[in-house]
């Protein structure tokens, strides 16, 4: 049998038969946003780098709403990350190619809000601590004495430390912070598979 035809012959198969998976695990943004203002991810200060690095990214992948692949991209390097005054302006490094490869897509500015800079109460600076421009502000502070790459988001692991992260690995930390608050908190997140953030 050619290799075409083994090829098309297997294809045939997986569409007569397709892999049965069990749905992603539902899980409570809410939960999660409220777990994010409070030990261990709080005070950022004090919180370790591979929490630090994971409450980061939640905080840039909900609030841009972009694909890990844009996420992968960013770059920490002037003019591709600038903070204003009322917001924090990110964009992709240049030789990044969207997926939808428009005029508007290519190199597009992702800006970002702050969120309660000028707190009143102590709910208010609560909610202040959801601020991706002050997270990334302490992120950028804690990595900047090891990092090894432009890319926004390095790796935390001893043997890798400072260096670039993959796609890969981007996507486990999103589903990782997730598990690891559910567990934190008792709740169940009832699946086999691992949770993912909804497609941006």
């Amino acid at each position: 049998m050619s290799h075409k035809l083994c090829k098309a012959f297997l294809r045939g198969i997986f569409l007569l038969k397709p892999p049965i998976r069990d749905p992603p695990p539902q899980w409570d943004l809410n939960l999660i946003l409220t777990s994010l203002i409070l030990p261990p991810f709080e005070p950022a200060a004090a919180c370790s780098l591979k929490l630090l690095s994971w409450k980061t990214l939640f905080l840039v992948a909900i609030t841009s709403a972009r694909r890990v692949s844009e996420l992968h991209a960013l770059c920490v390097r002037p003019p591709y990350l600038i903070f204003h005054k009322d917001r924090v302006s990110l964009r992709t490094n240049p030789s990044f190619l969207p997926k939808v490869a428009s005029q508007t897509n290519l190199n597009q500015s992702i800006d970002l809000p702050v969120f309660f800079p000028n707190y009143s109460d102590r709910a208010e600076q609560k909610l202040h601590y959801l601020d991706v421009h002050r997270q990334l502000r302490y992120y950028l502070d804690k990595t900047k004495i090891f990092r090894k790459s432009d890319q926004l988001f390095l790796s935390y692991a001893e043997n890798r430390k400072g260096l670039p992260v993959s796609k890969v690995t981007l996507s486990r930390w999103l589903s990782s912070v997730i598990t690891y608050i559910y567990q934190l908190i008792g709740k169940e997140l009832v699946s086999n598979q691992k949770p993912i953030l909804p497609e941006l």
